[in-house]
């Protein structure tokens, strides 16, 4: 529509936070070539350890039973498409649960971020293992919130706009 309405180059980068972290890296490897770019800011990228620690209960209605179907469990894995992201620019970010300095007066820890980012540390290691190249931000303190991504989000466009040729705007 883009394209075809607007005239729109048919570069494209994909990026998202938490469930659409996911979605970006998943989307990217499942149509290799259709992004130039992709980012992740704590985004779910370890399917097993993710329903081995903290189950959906409508996944089975996803992607059927992983027992009977893995092939279908497989190809929704961001670990098992790691191979497709060859040639796409990456970028990464994921905090480690505890509270970061973008968290002020918070002093519980955050599970889900702790969570994501150990799946995280997975798909950046099977990543290297690969030899496809990322840009990484794993930063340590930081909960599964909106400060972080904003944050990331600035940080990662550059990167994301390079990927697509181009450059951002100038700031008045």
């Amino acid at each position: 529509l883009l394209e075809r309405n607007w005239h729109a180059a048919d570069d494209r980068a994909v990026a998202g936070l938490s469930l659409g972290g996911y979605g970006a890296i998943t989307y990217a490897a499942r149509h290799p070539g259709l992004f130039t770019a992709a980012a992740s800011f704590s985004g779910a990228l370890d399917l097993t350890l993710q329903e081995r620690e903290r189950p959906d209960p409508y996944a089975e209605q996803r992607w059927g039973d992983p027992a009977t179907d893995p092939g279908a469990w497989d190809a929704h894995d961001p670990i098992k498409l790691v191979p497709a992201l060859a040639g796409t620019t990456l970028y990464l970010s994921y905090g480690n649960g505890e509270p970061g300095p973008l968290d002020p007066g918070r002093t519980e820890p955050d599970d889900l971020e702790a969570l994501i980012g150990a799946g995280n540390d997975h798909f950046v290691a099977t990543l290297a293992e690969a030899g496809i190249p990322a840009t990484v931000d794993a930063y340590g303190p930081g909960t599964h919130s909106w400060p972080y991504w904003d944050r990331e989000l600035g940080d990662a466009l550059p990167l994301l706009l390079e990927a697509l040729g181009t450059e951002p705007a100038a700031s008045p």
